[in-house]
C-alpha cells in the first residue's frame, strides 16, 4: 500500500472510508489538511500534518493504527472515536490542540 504524499499541496483532504484503506503514510502540508479515517483498520501507518490547520479524524475500529502527529502548524483537532483507534499513539506540538477521547503523548 502506497503513500499518500500531500506537502506540497495548499490544502488537502484525504478521505480513507474502506475497509484497510490507505495503508501507507500520510503526510500533508501547506495550509490546511483533513484527514478522515473512517472504516475498520484505515489509516494503518503514521499520520503526519504540518499544515497551518490539521484535522484528524478515526472513527472507524482500529483506524489509525500508527502515530497520529501534529507539528509546525497552528491549529490540529485530532479525534479517536473508533473503538481501539489511535494505537500507534498521538502527539500534537500546534499551538492550539483540541484531542477527543485521547491523550497528548508528546
Amino acid at each position: 500500500m502506497g503513500a499518500i504524499d500531500c506537502t506540497q499541496s495548499s490544502a488537502c483532504e484525504v478521505q480513507c472510508i474502506g475497509p484497510g484503506s490507505c495503508g501507507g503514510t500520510i503526510d500533508c502540508g501547506g495550509s490546511a489538511c483533513d484527514v478522515g479515517c473512517s472504516n475498520a483498520s484505515a489509516c494503518g501507518d503514521d499520520i503526519t500534518c504540518t499544515a497551518q490547520t490539521c484535522k484528524t479524524t478515526c472513527d472507524g475500529t482500529a483506524s489509525c493504527g500508527g502515530s497520529v502527529n501534529c507539528q509546525n502548524g497552528s491549529d490540529c483537532t485530532i479525534s479517536c472515536g473508533g473503538t481501539a483507534s489511535c494505537q500507534g499513539g498521538v502527539c500534537c506540538q500546534d499551538t492550539t490542540c483540541t484531542l477527543t477521547m485521547v491523550s497528548n503523548g508528546c
